[in-house]
């Protein structure tokens, strides 16, 4: 798509030199963009104390099955004297199997980002240097997430017992909607 890009900054006169209008200058360049943008982030968390994992599912155009991570994190603003409630995308994976284990690779394979080994270690997660601490997760309503047992939540929880877990929000927020519109009389 870059060609493309290129030629409509091109029709709004946007003038991009010559320094990038080649693939190998563009894969440079964004992953220039990616690194700087990933420190500044981690720079941000490593002044935190503790951090969530949100989780969520998608299918790409080919049906196949996409593993979305983002994080939640509270952010000091010293001048101002206040906490702001962020949340940044962290990570996308492609579990092999779209069961706990594979779903738990994912996040475990995200997670290897910010310097946790595994996920389902105690001391992996608590051991991070300058690195906040894991506290909670949030996933859809999907037994494979929720199971109290051989679930994510339940292999979680069982390794990391003051894991807070959520059934996300916007997924029950939609539930309560779609079960509004069918039992509305219109």
């Amino acid at each position: 798509k870059y060609p493309s890009i290129l030629e409509l900054e091109d029709r709004h006169d946007v003038d991009m030199g010559h320094a990038y209008r080649t693939s190998d200058s563009a894969k440079s360049f964004t992953t220039f963009i990616a690194t700087c943008q990933r420190n500044d982030f981690l720079g941000k968390l490593k002044g935190c104390h503790f951090y969530s994992v949100l989780m969520d599912g998608t299918t790409d155009l080919g049906n196949k099955e996409e593993e979305i991570v983002a994080l939640v994190y509270c952010n000091k603003n010293e001048v101002a004297q206040e906490m702001t409630s962020c949340t940044r995308y962290w990570s996308v994976h492609s579990p092999e199997k779209c069961d706990a284990n594979g779903l738990l690779i994912c996040v475990g394979a995200s997670l290897e980002l910010l310097g946790v080994k595994s996920i389902l270690d105690r001391d992996s997660v608590l051991g991070v240097d300058e690195m906040p601490v894991l506290i909670g997760a949030s996933s859809d309503g999907a037994s494979v997430n929720v199971a109290e047992h051989n679930g994510v939540r339940g292999q979680m929880q069982h390794a990391l017992p003051w894991l807070f877990w959520s059934w996300c929000f916007s997924h029950r927020l939609e539930l309560a909607c779609k079960d509004s519109f069918v039992s509305a009389t219109f």
